[in-house]
């Protein structure tokens, strides 16, 4: 009974802290398993497990035990299926002990950049090695189900037999896992005591599944005695973000804080692989390591990992560092001339087929690359879990083949969308993997992209059912007799947001304060500016805003392809009704920044201007709707229309729909590419208190959408939630209103943005209870969080709520010449 009350204890506290803690961070994206992680001095050195990739054990470099870059492989020999590794510094000279074709090798350097040693086969059984080296100068080797055995004092082979030293921690019986599985013991002597840090649970099946465990000796022999805190790490329930958390390895940073690196799969992304994870520990007074559970010393400093760069024009004369063979040395086949990536071909399909393949990094993502067919052979870009299953598009020269995710191929003939002049021996590929709907597009220049097939289903394509514990890989293959040529090879996250263009100067769109009109101000710097048209309209109100002919809170950005622009207001006119109530927003669009048409919705009026896949008479709920307020949008790829069709706005407003609310939530529609049909509002954000004004940016600093929003309820003030996805959920802001500077004055409007050559944000506001109106910009830092030192807008005679838009200098150029009046 006391052993189930503490369990259940420990349960309810991981619980409670699931939401709260900024921690496990993902520092390595896409499938990095098994991390072993060793400090040498100043730096931090990690590799993980290669499996069947070459050539194998990338080692990553970093000073911060965040910020991670590439720097050498260090096996370039291919023995099996390669796992689990432990990196270690002895006297001097680099060690990787692994296991491959039931046995453990070693391979040594004495630079960790290399040149490594040939693989040295030690005899030894088991997975998992974890090298320790005592105090005394002896070393040894534990390997999974608590076996050790010892080395010679060079660690390159056996000095005895190996013995079972340790029995693991049994975990209760009821949790659901995949096998109770004692591996990837990891060892750390501390203060006196050896600690053995292991894995249980089964690294996959269910969510629950895997866990890091401690015990600790005063002898490599034991007696072994396991912590009270097990399991140190765990996943807890299927509703957390990160699955089957396990296989962990201890480090001590540089400040003598005390972390743990593990792997784990995302919920929403199980194709991925496993991801590398950081979270913080803590040592008892008892000698007991147990998770951090409020740390804030590097929370708002450091966050997830944008990618590393996996494109590649192949302008090099060797092998990037992003790129692995199947089951062989893929730098020892490759050509590379004159920007252009010489494949040689083997095989008769994908399955025994030369593949050359990267590690993606994002749930959403695309890829791209100019294929020419060889003669005698078939070529193209995959997504590639294994031998037998792999899909994407090649041809051989003469016909397009589509493969499916179980590996086989169907003939794409006769197909109308395909591009005109499109040829099968030289075409662009595309591959469009959203959230595990795999979208393939075909161009003949690299511009157009016409799609030939829409929403495969991959999402299934991982170690559950497939097994061999790997992950899908963007991969160019080459197949047949010939040699296939690659021109480049482009990876895109497919983020949501606006195309950010322009190195010249900055356009402020906003809502004058002189009158319910939409103007414009120039600037070069993004602080001091001047009107154009002398600060009046941009354009008529009467032939824009249909509903109550005022055009309010201007929020001004780029079309999705980057060569338009697209306006949102809200439809009001506060003098005209002399009320704060509105029915509706409008949608603008201009090829010049000048001349506009638009489409005005009316929220009351149903299916005469809305569409919706749902119902044909959605907006019969909405016709009490009293006000739509403050619409801003951001450009989704992955969303997906009833016909197939991929990509829209995402458009997010305030709305109050009195009676049946009691205040102002926040809501969301899709509009078209054309920017001229609305789906049916949908609850984005809900805070139990009015709210107004989002203003949301993606951050690629630690991966997250962030919507800076107005709360008018409770403590007012202006307020930071996050989220992985734009649709949801939101966190709960934290009370920590930035905007209240100088004696608490009452700001709303906000609007990011970033300046020319600068990773950190600006913030600007309206402080909106002071008399007059000020229209302030404040910085913050690269997480857009840390708002500090407002100053005033300069130069603009009526600022208001609005926007920001960089410029070129032909846009500020055309611009200054219409609207500056001499």
């Amino acid at each position: 009974m006391i052993r189930k009350a503490i369990i259940s204890l420990m349960l309810c506290v991981a619980c409670c802290h699931l939401h709260a803690q900024s921690f496990p961070l993902p520092i390595l994206k896409g499938d990095y398993p098994d991390p072993t992680i060793l400090r040498d001095g100043n730096d931090y050195y990690m590799t993980h497990s290669p499996f069947f990739y070459m050539p194998g054990f990338l080692i990553w470099h970093s000073t911060d035990l965040m910020n991670w870059e590439p720097i050498g492989r260090a096996m370039a020999e291919w023995r099996g299926n390669a796992m689990a590794p432990d990196l270690v510094k002895v006297d001097g000279r680099y060690y990787i002990y692994y296991p491959a074709n039931r046995t453990n090798y070693v391979i040594w350097a004495d630079d960790i950049r290399g040149p490594w040693s040939k693989p040295i086969d030690l005899g030894i059984g088991g997975i998992d090695p974890g090298h320790i080296a005592t105090p005394d100068g002896k070393r040894y080797l534990f390997t999974s189900k608590g076996q050790v055995t010892p080395l010679t004092p060079d660690g390159l082979s056996k000095a005895g037999e190996t013995v079972k030293v340790y029995d693991g921690w049994q975990y209760p019986s009821e949790w659901e896992t995949e096998c109770f599985c004692l591996e990837s013991p990891k060892l750390t002597y501390h203060d006196g005591y050896y600690y053995m840090t292991s894995a249980e649970g089964g690294t996959a099946g269910p969510a629950t599944s895997h866990m890091i465990v401690s015990a600790r000796s005063r002898s490599i022999m034991g007696p072994w005695e396991n912590s009270p805190y097990n399991p140190i790490v765990h996943t807890w329930s299927a509703a957390e973000k990160w699955w089957s958390k396990g296989h962990g390895s201890l480090v001590e940073d540089t400040n003598g804080q005390w972390w743990v690196v593990y792997h784990a799969y995302d919920r929403d992304a199980y194709s991925l692989g496993r991801q590398t994870l950081i979270e913080p520990i803590e040592w008892t007074k008892g000698g007991w390591f147990r998770p951090v559970y409020d740390y804030p010393t590097y929370i708002g400093s450091y966050g997830r990992m944008p990618s590393h760069g996996l494109s590649d024009d192949f302008s090099s004369t060797g092998l990037g560092w992003q790129w692995m063979g199947w089951k062989e040395n893929i730098a020892a086949h490759v050509r590379f001339a004159k920007g252009v990536l010489t494949l040689p071909s083997r095989g008769t399909s994908p399955k025994n087929g030369r593949v050359m393949m990267t590690t993606a990094e994002d749930r959403d993502y695309a890829v791209e690359a100019q294929v020419t067919v060889g003669r005698n052979n078939q070529a193209g870009l995959l997504l590639f879990y294994n031998a037998n299953a792999s899909v994407g598009l090649m041809s051989d020269g003469k016909q397009f083949y589509i493969y499916n995710k179980e590996g086989e191929s169907e003939r794409v003939t006769d197909n109308p969308a395909l591009p005109r002049g499109l040829k099968a021996n030289r075409f662009h590929v595309r591959l469009e993997n959203h959230s595990g709907s795999l979208d393939i597009l075909l161009s003949s220049d690299g511009k157009q992209w016409i799609p030939i097939r829409r929403n495969m289903d991959i999402s299934q394509m991982h170690h559950n059912n497939l097994r061999e514990f790997l992950a899908l890989r963007p991969a160019l293959v080459s197949v047949g007799e010939g040699d296939a040529r690659f021109d480049y090879f482009n990876y895109t996250p497919l983020v949501a947001g606006n195309p950010v263009r322009g190195d010249y100067g900055y356009l402020y769109c906003h809502m004058s304060d002189a009158g319910e009109w939409t103007a414009y101000a120039l600037s070069r710097d993004g602080l001091h500016y001047d009107d154009l048209l002398e600060g009046g309209p941009v354009f008529d109100n009467a032939e824009h805003a249909r509903i109550e002919g005022g055009t309010r809170d201007a929020y001004l950005a780029r079309s999705c392809d980057g060569d338009g622009y697209l306006m949102v207001t809200t439809d009001m006119c506060v003098k005209r009704s002399k009320q704060w109530f509105n029915y509706g927003i409008d949608l603008l669009r201009s090829s010049d920044l000048i001349h506009w048409q638009s489409t005005t919705f009316d929220f009351r009026k149903g299916p005469s201007v809305f569409c919706d896949p749902e119902s044909p008479d959605v907006y019969k709920d909405w016709s009490t709707v009293c006000r739509v307020w403050a619409p801003q949008f951001v450009w989704d790829p992955n969303y997906l229309w009833p016909d197939g069709e991929r990509g829209g706005y995402f458009v997010y407003y305030s709305l109050w729909n009195k009676p049946e609310e009691a205040y102002d939530r926040m809501y969301y529609s899709y509009a078209d590419r054309s920017f001229t049909r609305l789906t049916k509002p949908r609850l984005l954000f809900d805070w139990g208190y009015a709210t107004i004004d989002a203003d949301i940016n993606y951050i690629p600093a630690d991966g997250l959408y962030h919507m800076l929003i107005k709360k008018e309820g409770g403590r007012p003030g202006i307020y930071t939630a996050t989220s992985e996805r734009l649709t949801g959920p939101w966190s709960v802001p934290v009370e920590d209103d930035y905007v209240s500077f100088e004696g608490n004055k009452k700001c709303e409007g906000s609007s990011a943005f970033q300046l020319i050559g600068d990773s950190t944000w600006r913030v600007a506001y309206v402080e909106y209870s002071s008399r007059p109106h000020r229209y302030r910009i404040c910085q913050t830092d690269a997480h857009l969080r840390g708002f500090r030192d407002p100053v005033d807008i300069q130069g603009v005679k009526a600022p208001q709520h609005g926007s920001f838009l960089r410029l070129t200098r032909a846009e500020y150029d055309r611009l200054w010449k219409w609207g500056i009046k001499k």
